[in-house]
């Protein structure tokens, strides 16, 4: 689902430049002004803005039953994963330009935390790096 806005500017002080709905709408789903700093903004700060906001509702995730330490997946069978999860990387990428085989093998055997998913896959911090992975590339960790 996604919710959009317009906003205009309202006020600026410092490195600061408040924005509120442009059509004072009662029935917004925002409730109250933006706050952003005007060094992330052009210069001058625009008028109007445009904000979408959107959502992801990752599927329920269940241990494979079948399996010792299996595969992470919904319900439907499909493999995925929900931010916080521990995995582990199983098997990696066919190699290329993009992904020479030496840069996948490094990854192998690796645990780390789901950061965000998508969907194909999630990305996943190894000690301090996030890097993607499709789905089938990670197991539920031990």
């Amino acid at each position: 689902m996604i919710l959009s806005a317009t906003l205009k500017r309202d006020s600026a002080e410092g490195d600061l430049v408040q924005y509120v709905d442009s059509f004072g709408d009662k029935d917004s789903f925002l409730s109250g002004a933006i706050v952003l700093r005007a060094s992330d903004l052009p210069d001058p700060p625009p008028a109007l803005l445009r904000v979408s906001l959107a959502w992801y509702q990752a599927p329920r995730v269940q241990a494979d039953a079948g399996r010792e330490g299996g595969s992470p997946h919904t319900e439907g069978g499909a493999h995925k994963v929900s931010q916080g999860d521990l995995v582990k990387v199983i098997k990696s990428r066919t190699s290329g330009v993009e992904n020479p085989a030496e840069w996948l093998e490094q990854h192998l055997g690796k645990t780390g935390v789901v950061l965000w998913v998508t969907a194909g896959g999630a990305s996943v911090d190894l000690s301090g790096e996030a890097v993607w992975f499709a789905y089938d590339e990670l197991e539920a960790a031990s």
